[in-house]
């Protein structure tokens, strides 16, 4: 799993992608088609059948739409970040860290749902695909993983300068260390995610169990002091042409919300 089977969906449903790639009229067509989105991106790793795929359909679409009131209780929050008040920072970072992970949660639940039911058939592949993604991670090199963190930073902030570069060099020990905290913790998943499937027990059960599973995971899936410290370690160094563009980027993700809140999926 390139970061864990859960977090890579989820955040196609958070649309933090939104703020850092395409057009504005690319995530526009993103937001539009958010249903049809989610749907692909679940189908590329659970092989289900035509019914379960109609199920999913129809269970993706209600999670999109029982989920705007979590997009309403984040649009405040960004309407508040401001890089010159750093004294508010952890505040907002722990805002929109529990609403995050309380979108998780109700996403993990449609997720369990579907998982609980696959056969021994679809079983397999599913760890056949999982197994595909750690492969590709595998072959992921740190140099490569330095550059796109680059690559993110100018997303953000429109430029990198030498400094900056430097300094994203000298965070990357921390980087690869959570890396690796994360590569063994996926590993005992996979594990327990057999564990549970090799088990006689209903579907109910199984799914209840999946679930448990999932969210006693993402409970440490971010060490949130760490991140502070490095979000706080690279705000000190933004300029004001900087802090200008993230403000543009920022607003542009307030408007990407309020287009999401106006849609029927």
């Amino acid at each position: 799993m390139s970061k864990s089977f859960v977090q890579v969906l989820i955040r196609v449903v958070l649309m933090g992608l939104l703020m850092l790639f395409g057009s504005c009229a690319a995530k526009k067509i993103l937001v539009k088609n958010a249903d049809n989105l989610l749907e692909h991106q679940i189908e590329k790793r659970l092989p289900l059948y035509s019914k379960q795929k109609e199920e999913l359909s129809s269970d993706i679409t209600a999670f999109l739409n029982e989920t705007r009131p979590k997009a309403h209780e984040l649009l405040p929050v960004i309407d508040g970040l401001d890089l010159e008040k750093s004294d508010k920072l952890e505040s907002q970072y722990r805002q929109i860290a529990t609403l995050y992970e309380d979108i998780s949660l109700n996403f993990t639940r449609l997720l369990a749902k579907h998982m609980a039911v696959l056969d021994q058939k679809q079983q397999k592949e599913f760890f056949e695909n999982l197994a595909d993604e750690n492969r590709q991670l595998a072959k992921k090199e740190p140099d490569d993983r330095l550059k796109k963190n680059k690559e993110r930073f100018k997303k953000f902030f429109g430029a990198i300068d030498d400094g900056q570069k430097q300094m994203l060099t000298e965070l990357q020990d921390k980087i690869e260390a959570g890396r690796e905290a994360k590569l063994e913790r996926r590993a005992n998943l996979i594990k327990k995610l057999k564990e549970i499937y090799a088990e006689e027990s209903s579907v109910k059960a199984r799914q209840a169990e999946i679930t448990s599973t999932f969210k006693d995971y993402q409970k440490n899936a971010h060490d949130h002091s760490k991140n502070l410290g490095i979000l706080k370690t690279i705000l000190a160094t933004i300029s004001p042409e900087q802090k200008e563009f993230f403000r543009k980027q920022v607003a542009e993700v307030k408007e990407i919300l309020k287009l999401y809140l106006e849609t029927e999926y």
